[in-house]
């Protein structure tokens, strides 16, 4: 049989109320081992995990055409250096005749050319020879290339399996790539107010707004081979939409290439997290901390010895069931009886009595919070009903809610596991 386990952090605080009976709040937090909503079979104890980057295909791709490219273009490069080289020689040989030619010309002729019929016969030098620029390689600026290895193995953690090969479930995500829009520079006139002159004025704000997102497939098989899971989530196909921090001024100065490497960052680590969360809400024994509360009652009028006694045992109880259920079950059992036994007193309309009404509510709270975590959930469903009838204010009805969605979680997933 599989317990919840459960470790335990008081923090102790007290809530006084206009009554003589007042009621102490004693914080809790405690961590416990969330079963399966949909169990493994239980010879599966290992998993594996794999993140493949299908968008790299394409950057590849690009890549390796970028780089045929290049080698043909240097492969060809001796034969368009060969022919500048040979055009020029011919441009320099053509050069020499026609100066030769210029020069053999009388001062007067160069005069008349030049300043009469406005032609300048004097030859261009073509300089000296320099040979073409070399092909170089196309850069592809494309998205970022993860290790998948480091994403798998720091996201994609089965709680409560290990990590091998045999005989395991297969966690695979498929990345389809990051897909987003350019960085667009965005402004804002705003009336204000000056409270000192009583005067209204304007200042304008600025920050940079884009959308992006990153598309995931989960796809799980057990070790046969069967598919237990294979989809897209679908809430990775919204843009999310991103805004750099507001700025007072017409202008703002954005790195808009590290700013979008950093939306890449955070749009994998946000998926991978939802992913995670996924696949051990279903499969995993995931460790899930509770925050609730544990009551006592301080003494005025009336003793409350009891209360106390019970909050001990409680404390106890709750510390012990992580490492010896058995034995917290028997603290936590002794502070049941003793919250019981005082509801026989509950008289919830004196408010002078020693269990009245608001004594009466904090104690079906400890009832609720030690019959779940002793898995006996008709107990705590009983008790949840009285608290229900008892009190019709919107924070009571508030809690009851909470709780009854807690126990229905807690519920269901003890019945599939237990069944």
């Amino acid at each position: 049989m599989k317990l919840l386990k459960l470790t335990t952090l008081f923090l102790l605080g007290i809530t006084a109320t206009a009554l003589s009976q007042r009621p102490q709040k004693h914080d809790l937090k405690f961590n416990y081992t969330q079963l399966p909503s949909a169990p493994l079979d239980a010879a599966i104890v290992n998993y594996t995990s794999t993140v493949n980057l299908m968008y790299v295909d394409a950057i590849n791709e690009e890549k390796a055409k970028a780089l045929a490219e290049y080698e043909a273009e240097m492969a060809d490069y001796p034969r368009i250096e060969q022919q500048a080289k040979a055009n020029y020689d011919e441009r320099l040989a053509q050069y020499k005749v026609e100066k030769e030619a210029y020069d053999n010309k009388s001062a007067g002729k160069k005069f008349i050319e030049k300043n009469v019929l406005e032609e300048n016969t004097k030859p261009s030098n073509p300089g000296s020879y320099y040979p073409p620029a070399k092909p170089y390689l196309r850069e592809i600026k494309s998205q970022k290339v993860f290790n998948q290895e480091m994403l798998s193995n720091t996201y994609l953690k089965l709680e409560g399996f290990n990590l091998a090969t045999e005989n395991a479930v297969i966690i695979t995500v498929d990345m389809y790539g990051y897909e987003g829009l350019d960085p667009e520079f965005k402004t804002e006139k705003r009336k204000m107010f000056n409270s000192k002159t009583k005067a209204e004025y304007y200042d304008t704000y600025t920050w940079y707004e884009t959308s992006y997102k990153h598309p995931m497939n989960l796809k799980i098989e057990t070790p046969d081979g069967q598919v237990l899971f294979n989809e897209t989530f679908t809430e990775f196909n919204d843009f999310i939409i991103a805004k750099t921090k507001e700025t007072k001024g017409s202008s703002q100065a954005m790195n808009r290439e590290s700013y979008v490497k950093s939306l890449q960052d955070k749009a994998v680590t946000q998926n991978l997290k939802i992913i995670n969360a996924f696949i051990n809400d279903n499969y995993g024994y995931r460790v899930v901390e509770r925050k609730s509360t544990i009551y006592s009652v301080k003494e005025k009028k009336h003793d409350y010895s009891d209360y106390k006694s019970a909050f001990i045992s409680a404390n106890d109880g709750y510390s012990l069931l992580v490492s010896d259920f058995e034995a917290g079950s028997v603290k936590l059992k002794e502070a049941i009886v003793l919250w019981e036994t005082a509801l026989k007193e509950s008289d919830t309309e004196d408010k002078k009595a020693r269990i009245n009404q608001k004594v009466t509510l904090v104690t079906y709270y400890n009832l609720i919070d030690a019959y779940i975590a002793l898995n006996e959930f008709s107990k705590a469903e009983s008790v949840l009903n009285k608290l229900a009838m008892e009190s019709d204010k919107k924070k009571e009805t508030n809690k009851i809610d909470e709780y009854k969605l807690y126990l229905k979680d807690i519920k269901d997933r003890w019945e599939i596991n237990n069944g």
